[in-house]
């Protein structure tokens, strides 16, 4: 299973619940109306949410036509700080596994979560009866950062870094920045598949890959700036400095360590902030720390370089 943030979200299967139609079931499951799963990323603009109906059967749902395929469910959030309400849209989401086909309802809003603002969400049914559930976006970490020696093995460097007292990341992600004579300075992000190295208790070691980074770079820059350089004769690019981002859940949220379970955590025995429902609401917390790149490091990526025209692909 991909760590993607938002494939793990909109193919989480909440296998507890289910709907009937969009007409209200009397059935109220000890006062339990939906099942809600998702998070708040302060790292994206879209925001997005599944939510499954509580009714007397499972939710199956294999072709847009199907009654279940409506939902009885307006979904809101408020900034409990500046009593802004977002209102967030419904979308009939299909999901492919192999042969399968079905469909779920997942709820989507445009704004980007503020660290230390504390969000309320409300999924109401239509008599009135709702889930509730609140999160606050954790503040960005500041601990501190060793950075050793630059290390080499034949033509592959890499630096590493070393983060004490801080939980195992989400997600790791390198940061290049860019400056040109044609844009911008600019930081460039590089996800990276491993999340670090444990050296006990709760320091880590992070590798920066200058080297298996350049390709990617350089490819990254083509992306972004083609129209750029081909308006230019010569473009000068330089990466003048590195960073390392790190996203975490926020501590409440029970994320197992092993995420192809991620699904358990919709069931009604597992642990949930969902007011008068299942299923959880969390958040991420971020730490991003960035150092001046020595020349030894710069040459190992190919910069600071010139781009011509004739580097562009066809």
């Amino acid at each position: 299973m991909t760590r993607s943030l938002w494939y793990l979200a909109l193919t989480v299967l909440l296998a507890s619940t289910g709907c009937d139609s969009t007409e209200i079931d009397p059935f109220e499951n000890d006062g339990r109306y939906f099942s809600v799963y998702g998070f708040l990323n302060p790292f994206q603009p879209e925001q997005t949410i599944r939510v499954v109906p509580v009714r007397r059967s499972l939710e199956e749902i294999n072709d847009p036509s199907d009654a279940q395929a409506q939902i009885n469910a307006e979904v809101y959030t408020v900034n409990l700080r500046t009593n802004q309400r977002t209102d967030w849209t419904h979308v009939l989401q299909r999901f492919v596994s192999g042969q399968d086909t079905t469909y779920g309802h997942l709820f989507q809003a445009s704004f980007i979560p503020i660290a230390g603002e504390t969000y309320e969400l409300h999924v109401v049914r239509g008599d009135q009866r709702e889930a509730t559930a609140t999160v606050t976006i954790p503040r960005e970490q500041t601990e501190d950062a060793t950075i050793p020696p630059l290390e080499a093995i034949g033509d592959s460097a890499w630096q590493p870094l070393i983060l004490r007292d801080l939980p195992r990341p989400w997600s790791v992600t390198g940061l290049y920045f860019v400056t040109a004579n044609i844009t911008d300075d600019v930081w460039i992000p590089l996800p990276y598949e491993a999340r670090g190295t444990s050296l006990g208790e709760d320091d880590w070691q992070f590798d920066l890959t200058l080297t298996a980074d350049s390709l990617r770079l350089r490819q990254e820059i083509l992306n972004r700036f083609t129209p750029n350089i081909q308006q230019n004769e010569s473009t000068f690019v330089q990466v003048l400095e590195a960073g390392i981002r790190l996203v975490f859940p926020d501590p409440a949220w029970p994320l197992p360590e092993d995420l192809s379970n991620l699904d358990a955590l919709a069931q009604p025995t597992t642990p949930t902030n969902i007011q008068n429902g299942y299923g959880y609401w969390g958040s991420f917390a971020s730490f991003t720390y960035s150092w001046n790149l020595s020349p030894e490091a710069a040459a190992t990526i190919d910069y600071p370089r010139f781009f011509y025209e004739r580097d562009l692909p066809d």
